[in-house]
């Protein structure tokens, strides 16, 4: 037999501790992708025209919001562009948004719809 395969037949290659390290970054893999991939739900949604924000709005607000040639829908707590005046439509195209971070952007009507938290951290306070 080969010397490798022996070594790997008598369970040289793998100690206990190759195994406790290997479980321990296999769990911190999996912590750090649930937070990655789970963003909190958002609280407020921010509409900007121009890059100057226009209004802030709750999530918990169902109501219609128009500005530009842009009518922004807020129901069931999600957000949507439901109508546009910009030639493609990709902005209407787009699914609803509703966790933190999310947002929808009209490049010809210079419209940004940014979903945001109650706690906002700027690089001075972290």
């Amino acid at each position: 037999m080969n010397k490798r395969l022996k070594h790997y037949a008598n369970g040289k290659y793998f100690k206990v501790a190759d195994i406790f390290i290997f479980a321990i970054l296999l769990i911190a893999l999996v912590i750090s992708l649930v937070f990655i991939f789970l963003p909190q739900k958002g609280e407020f949604v921010e509409i900007y025209h121009s890059g100057k924000i226009v209004k802030k709005i709750s999530l918990t607000e169902d109501t219609v919001f128009e500005i530009s040639g842009v009518t922004i829908q807020i129901k069931d707590g999600e957000v949507c562009v439901a109508k546009s005046s910009c030639p493609d439509q990709l902005c209407v195209k787009n699914s609803h948004i509703k966790k933190e971070g999310e947002s929808i952007i009209c490049l010809p009507n210079q419209v940004i719809v940014k979903i945001s938290g109650e706690k906002e951290i700027d690089g001075v306070t972290q």
